[in-house]
C-alpha cells in the first residue's frame, strides 16, 4: 500500500486497483486548441468509428484534469488566430468542469507562445517599467481569476509563467536577472492568494528541462533565496526527445524531493505516434527518446513516465499533463498535429491512449523498459588515437588497435586480416548494455557478441527481422568491411537477451583542418558570440555552456582544391529544448551548405556534410548555436577530400 497525494487530500491507493487510482492521480492533458480544432472542422472518433467529442471521449478513456493557456491578447499576432484569450478559455473551462475533470490554468503572460527562447512582453505592456510590470501581472491575474470565478471555473491549479526557467518578460525578467524574475513571479502568486478565498487551489512553478536537476535547483535556490516561497507544486516539462535521459528524469525528480519537499506533476509530456514527414520528429528525434516513433512506443513510453512518477520519492508524484492530445494539422504540414497527438490523423485513437489509464501499481517497477543497444556502431581506423565511435551513456569511447599491415592481394592474406579486424572489433564493442527499468533506474549487464562479416548490407537484418539501414551519408562512404553483431545480454528474461547491431569499419579520413581535434585549444579556430556564454577547450573538444539565452558560432578554415569533391563531419553532444537549433555549415565562397544537428545530451552524434565541387580555394567548416542557456560540447571537426575517405 501506498498513499498518493493531490491537491490538499490524501486517497489510499490498494488491489482494488484501477479504478481508485484513476481518481488519485492526475491523469490531464492539454487541450487549449480544443475550440480551435472544432472551428477547423477536424472530426474524431472512438474505437468503433463512432463520432465523439473529444473531451466527452477523454473522460471515458482515463482522463481526469485537463489545462488551457491564457494569453493576454492574442488578437495582437496574427499567427495566434485569436485563440486562448480569456473569453474562450472560459468556454472550454466550463465545459470541463461540467465533464467533472480538474481544471489547471496556464498564464503565459504574453500574446502568444512563452517558452524557453521566447517570453515576448503583451504589447500592452511594452513600454512598461520594472515596477510597472509587477502592478500589470498582479492586475492581469486578479483581474482573470475574478473572472474565471464569476463563471463558476475557478481553477483548481494555476501555474505562474510556462517554461519560466530561461525567465519572463524578456528582457527584464531574463535569467540572470534574478531580482526582477521573483518580482513578477511573487506579483502573480500574490494575486492567486488574494482571489482564491475558499478555493483550494495550488500554485505551480514550472521549467523546461525535466531531465536536467541542475538547471532547476539553481533556478528555485535563486527564487527562493529572494522570497519566492508561496507556491505549491514544482511542475516539469518532459520530452525524452528534449529534456534528458528516462534515468535523468527520474534523478531529478528525486532530487527535487529531497531538496524542496515539494510535490511534483509533470505539466508537459507526449511522444510521437509516427515520424513528421520533415524536420520536426524524424530519425534524430527518435535517437535521442530511444524510441522509435510508433504507436506501440507511444504507448510504451508514456507508461513508461507514468511509472517513473509513480516511483518518485515520498510518493510526490502526482501525475502528468499530456500536451495538445487532440491537436491536428493538414497532412502536408511538418509540426505537432502531424505525429504527436495520441488521435490519429484519421481522428481515430491511437494504441498510446491505452497509456492514459495504465495503472502503475499494477506493473513490476523493475521491469525491463529497453536494453540500450546501438544500432549501429562506425569504427574509425588507422586514427592515431584509433577512436571507435558508438553510443554509450558517456559518449565515445576508446580503444587501442594493433598496427595494420598494409593490405595485399591474395586470400590468405584477406582472411588473416578478417581474423585481426574481428579480434580487435570484439574488444572494441560495448561489453555491458544499459538495462532500463520502469521505474526510471538503470542496471548494467554483461553482453557477449559472435560477429559475422557481409558483403550486401541491404540484406542485413536486426534482431526484429528488419532491414538493418544507414544514414544517407554513410552510405556515400563504402565500409572497409561491415560485420552483423549478435548479441545475448546476461541475466535478463529470454525475451529481452538477444540484441543486434550493425558493425562498420571504415577507414580514417585524413583531416585537412589543422586543429580539427582541439588539441591545440583555440588554434585557428574563429568565435562569434552574443553575451552570457563561457566557452573554452580541455584536451578532449570545444565546451560551452550559457546562463541566457545566446548565439554562439565557431569555425575553421582550410585551403583545398577548387574542383575536388570534400566531405566535413563534426562530433558533438548538448542539451536540447524548445528553442534550440543548431546547424552544421560549411561554407564555400558564396554558397552556404547546411546539415541541421539535434544534439543529445549524454552521447556523442556524428553529422556529415558532402561538397561535390569546392568553388573557392579555402572551406570554412563550423557550426552555429541559438538557444535558450544549454550546456554542450564539440568533440572534432574533420575536413577530407572524398578520394581519400575509403582504400
Amino acid at each position: 500500500m501506498c498513499w498518493h497525494i493531490l491537491g490538499n487530500w490524501r486517497r489510499k491507493i490498494s488491489s482494488r486497483g484501477q479504478a481508485e487510482m484513476e481518481k488519485s492521480m492526475i491523469r490531464g492533458m492539454d487541450v487549449s486548441s480544443y475550440l480551435e480544432m472544432k472551428d477547423k472542422g477536424y472530426q474524431y472518433f472512438d474505437e468503433s468509428g463512432k463520432e465523439v467529442d473529444v473531451l466527452e471521449y477523454a473522460i471515458k478513456r482515463g482522463f481526469n484534469y485537463a489545462r488551457l493557456r491564457l494569453w493576454n491578447e492574442p488578437e495582437n499576432e496574427p499567427e495566434s488566430g485569436g485563440y486562448c484569450n480569456l473569453a474562450q478559455t472560459i468556454i472550454t473551462a466550463k465545459k470541463i468542469k461540467e465533464l467533472g475533470m480538474g481544471f489547471f490554468l496556464d498564464f503565459h503572460y504574453s500574446d502568444w507562445w512563452a517558452d524557453p527562447g521566447h517570453q515576448k512582453k503583451p504589447k500592452a505592456w511594452e513600454h512598461l517599467s520594472v515596477d510597472g510590470l509587477c502592478q500589470a501581472v498582479y492586475d492581469f491575474t486578479k483581474s482573470c481569476m475574478e473572472q474565471l470565478d464569476q463563471a463558476g471555473v475557478y481553477p483548481d491549479m494555476v501555474q505562474i509563467g510556462n517554461e519560466i526557467r530561461t525567465g519572463m518578460l524578456f528582457p527584464d525578467g531574463a535569467v540572470p536577472n534574478w531580482d526582477n524574475l521573483a518580482r513578477f513571479v511573487n506579483a502573480g502568486i500574490r494575486a492567486v492568494l488574494d482571489t482564491k478565498g475558499t478555493h483550494g487551489t495550488r500554485i505551480v512553478l514550472h521549467l523546461d528541462q525535466g531531465g536536467k536537476y541542475e538547471y532547476y535547483r539553481e533556478w528555485f535556490d535563486q527564487m527562493m533565496a529572494r522570497g519566492v516561497k508561496d507556491f505549491d507544486i514544482i511542475g516539469l516539462s518532459y520530452y525524452p526527445f528534449w529534456h534528458g535521459t528516462f534515468s535523468m528524469f527520474r534523478q531529478t525528480m528525486d532530487a527535487l524531493v529531497e531538496r524542496y519537499h515539494k510535490d511534483l506533476v509533470v505539466a508537459e509530456t507526449a511522444h510521437a505516434f509516427r515520424k513528421s514527414g520533415g524536420s520536426f520528429f524524424r530519425e534524430e528525434q527518435e535517437r535521442a527518446a530511444g524510441f522509435p516513433a510508433t504507436p506501440e512506443n507511444q504507448k510504451k513510453v508514456l507508461e513508461l513516465i507514468i511509472s517513473i512518477i509513480a516511483s518518485a520519492e515520498e510518493h510526490r508524484g502526482l501525475g502528468f499533463f499530456y500536451w495538445e492530445p487532440f491537436s491536428r494539422a493538414p497532412e502536408d504540414s511538418d509540426g505537432w498535429g502531424v505525429c504527436m497527438g495520441i488521435m490519429d490523423e484519421n481522428g481515430k485513437p491511437t494504441k498510446g491512449y491505452e497509456a492514459i489509464s495504465f495503472v502503475p501499481e499494477e506493473c513490476d517497477a523493475k521491469k525491463i523498459a529497453k536494453i540500450d543497444c546501438p544500432k549501429e556502431l562506425v569504427i574509425w581506423r588507422d586514427m592515431p588515437e584509433n577512436r571507435v565511435l558508438f553510443e554509450e551513456e558517456k559518449g565515445l569511447g576508446e580503444t587501442v588497435f594493433e598496427d595494420q599491415r598494409a593490405m595485399q592481394d591474395g586470400a590468405c592474406v584477406e582472411k588473416k586480416r578478417e581474423e585481426t579486424v574481428q579480434k580487435d572489433l570484439q574488444d572494441s564493442i560495448p561489453q555491458k548494455l544499459e538495462v532500463l527499468h520502469m521505474d526510471g533506474t538503470v542496471s548494467w549487464k554483461n553482453v557477449r557478441w559472435e560477429l559475422n562479416p557481409v558483403d550486401n548490407r541491404t540484406n542485413v537484418e536486426n534482431k526484429e527481422g528488419e532491414h538493418q539501414t544507414l544514414p544517407e551519408d554513410t552510405k556515400k562512404t563504402p565500409a572497409v568491411q561491415i560485420f552483423a553483431a549478435g548479441g545475448v545480454v546476461e541475466d535478463v528474461p529470454a525475451e529481452w537477451a538477444d540484441v543486434s547491431m550493425l558493425v562498420l569499419v571504415e577507414k580514417t579520413p585524413e583531416n585537412i583542418l589543422q586543429n580539427g581535434d582541439f588539441k591545440d585549444g583555440m588554434k585557428g579556430v574563429e568565435i562569434q558570440n552574443s553575451a552570457g556564454v563561457s566557452y573554452g577547450t580541455d584536451g578532449d573538444g570545444f565546451y560551452f555552456t550559457s546562463t541566457e539565452n545566446f548565439t554562439l558560432e565557431l569555425s575553421m578554415e582550410a585551403q583545398v582544391e577548387p574542383g575536388e569533391a570534400y566531405q566535413a563531419y563534426v562530433t558533438c553532444c548538448g542539451g536540447n529544448t524548445t528553442g534550440t537549433l543548431v546547424t552544421f555549415f560549411v561554407r564555400d565562397k558564396g554558397e552556404e551548405h547546411i546539415c541541421e544537428v539535434f544534439p543529445r545530451e549524454v552521447q556523442f552524434d556524428r553529422y556529415s556534410i558532402e561538397i561535390p565541387a569546392a568553388v573557392d580555394g579555402k572551406l570554412c567548416v563550423g557550426v552555429k548555436i541559438e538557444a535558450p542557456p544549454v550546456s554542450g560540447k564539440i568533440k572534432s571537426f574533420i575536413l577530407c577530400r572524398r578520394d581519400m575517405e575509403v582504400e
